[in-house]
């Protein structure tokens, strides 16, 4: 018998086995337990997270003879169903099978009773790739099915599947694993087939499998193919074109010491050895926002790409200012990859940008000499908190701060919430699960991104309140800048015309304790006014600018 891939060997065959998703697994064993079956289930999500998988086990489940320890293994269902050999599992390929004949003759099969279990299933996986027509034939078959019949459908893209169809269903919305559950099943794998590779490369092939289990156990593979001794980190940098923590550092470093001779010649030596731009464009924002993320909390259980000696050694070169200024040209600079078989060379430019940055001097991480006075921080909209400091002094010179992120006070956060409902927050909800969708996408990818990390906490009819982790994201949010381009990018991709404010989690908590305590007072503030940015027509660039732009005052164009 041939080589069988990782990742079919160590498909789950129960709901046990399941990586991740266990908001799904949960649901679908007490329904199963309290025999609530739907007629009809819509799996969403992206590649390799299990879609098709618990479609499988559930299938297999329901069709058990044991029902007491479904799905058993032992059987002769669950056998059948293992070995895709059920004759009441029907697993279709909507890709392949788009016509209205090929779902016509599905349902002309619908009717009969099952000739070996309790159901007949369905599994219709890329469902979106029907056509119209094949769509509506489904329709009526979908609406009252059989008692004896049960569809699945599976797609990565929900947008595409008409409304009709979705409503007709029970969502479960699948998400991406996360890098320690995948960490985790490698060395498991690892360690049932005898694979040595180090814990580094382990996390790495976590990371760049992005949330697919699938994607992650392919790794995995092409790494024992190419190193069939240990895998070591050096071998994923090596087959992926990528650069080492280090490296990375010290591209940071020679941009902000102004080391040009030597920062021009590590990107022509990566260029040469193929080093992905685009990963390393990622990587280096990745690098800085845990850099700006560790200045404002100092909690080192949050670093993920950088240990806590790495995080200083930016720290002490880069201002958070300056780290944030630096991002902006990173993101803005993926867009430019697109058009060009030459990344290295819009690289080279970004990174003289970003030399320009420290010509501000500006140093946004203000040292303060420890004292028990109290110290008056002011942010643009002059509110003022206060802060106790430590002491071992009694003169100081005490300095204001000015802060570079928006804060809101009280009563206006509160006057947002008194506009907030149920129905807004579901419909925001809803749009918002279109995201994934857009991160392929390189003009949107930074907006998608950064609305994924975050949370819908309320939601009213002009305003959407975000929650994140900790306050340097928030604040990097309702940054004018970022938070403008926020909502240029929901308008126009998610047809959300609303403002959005961002708090931490732990803040909102806050928040929402003040809400109800004024609400039983009686001394909640009225409904605050939002309002909205004006946006001017933006006119697409001719190439000419466009090359001005980049290039400046160094290139000359001769019209012919």
């Amino acid at each position: 018998m041939g080589y069988k891939a990782l990742y079919r060997t160590y498909r789950p065959k129960t709901f046990d086995d399941v990586v991740g998703q266990q908001h799904i697994v949960k649901t679908l064993k007490n329904a199963i337990k309290e025999n609530k079956l739907a007629h009809a289930y819509l799996f969403c999500g992206p590649r390799g997270t299990g879609k098709t998988s618990i479609a499988k086990i559930l299938a297999k489940t329901i069709n058990c003879e044991d029902s007491a320890n479904a799905p058993c293994e032992k059987c002769e269902n669950c056998i059948d169903a293992n070995n895709n050999q059920h004759q009441d599992i029907f697993e279709i390929d909507a890709a392949s099978n788009t016509s209205v004949d090929n779902i016509r003759d599905l349902i002309d099969k619908v009717k009969y009773a099952p000739m070996e279990g309790k159901y007949k299933v369905y599994i219709i996986d890329e469902v979106h790739m029907l056509s119209t027509g094949a769509f509506n034939a489904l329709l009526k078959t979908l609406e009252e099915p059989p008692a004896h019949v049960i569809f699945i459908l599976a797609t990565t893209e929900p947008q595409k599947v008409l409304p009709t169809i979705i409503s007709r269903c029970q969502r479960y919305n699948f998400e991406k694993v996360s890098d320690e559950d995948l960490y985790q099943r490698l060395k498991y794998v690892c360690d049932q087939e005898q694979i040595k590779a180090t814990e580094d490369s382990l996390r790495m092939i976590a990371k760049l499998a992005d949330g697919g289990v699938r994607d992650s156990l392919s790794m995995l593979d092409q790494f024992v193919a190419y190193n069939h001794e240990q895998i070591t980190i050096e071998d994923i940098n090596e087959v992926y074109g990528l650069t080492t923590t280090a490296q990375k550092i010290k591209i940071l470093l020679d941009i902000a010491n102004k080391n040009i001779q030597e920062l021009i010649l590590n990107i022509e030596q990566m260029d040469n050895k193929g080093i992905n731009i685009i990963r390393l464009t990622n990587s280096l924002i990745d690098i800085l926002k845990e850099t700006i993320i560790y200045a404002y909390g100092h909690d080192k259980s949050l670093l993920h790409d950088l240990n806590e000696d790495e995080v200083n050694e930016i720290g002490k070169v880069i201002a958070t200012r300056h780290a944030l200024a630096m991002i902006d040209i990173l993101m803005d600079n993926i867009n430019a990859y697109r058009n060009t078989d030459h990344a290295s060379k819009y690289f080279e430019v970004a990174c003289l940008k970003m030399m320009e940055v420290f010509n501000e001097n500006v140093d946004s991480k203000p040292t303060i000499e420890k004292t028990k006075e109290k110290v008056i921080v002011k942010n643009k909209e002059n509110i003022t908190s206060k802060i106790e400091t430590e002491q071992p002094e009694e003169k100081v010179e005490v300095k204001k701060i000015e802060l570079e992120t928006k804060e809101y006070d009280e009563d206006f956060l509160l006057g947002l919430l008194v506009k907030c409902d149920k129905v807004n927050k579901s419909q925001d909800m809803q749009a918002f699960t279109r995201l994934p969708e857009m991160m392929g996408d390189l003009d949107n990818m930074r907006y998608a991104k950064t609305l994924m990390d975050a949370k819908i906490m309320a939601s009213g009819k002009d305003c959407i309140i975000l929650g994140v982790k900790m306050d340097a994201i928030a604040h990097m949010i309702n940054d004018e800048k970022m938070n403008k381009d926020l909502y240029v990018f929901i308008k126009n991709k998610l047809g959300i015309n609303k403002m959005i404010y961002a708090l931490s989690n732990e803040k909102f908590a806050h928040l929402v304790e003040s809400f109800k305590q004024r609400s039983k007072d009686n001394t909640l503030p009225t409904e605050s006014e939002v309002t909205f940015y004006i946006l001017d027509e933006v006119k697409e660039p001719t190439n000419e600018e466009k090359l001005i732009d980049l290039f400046g005052d160094a290139i000359e164009i001769v019209k012919e």
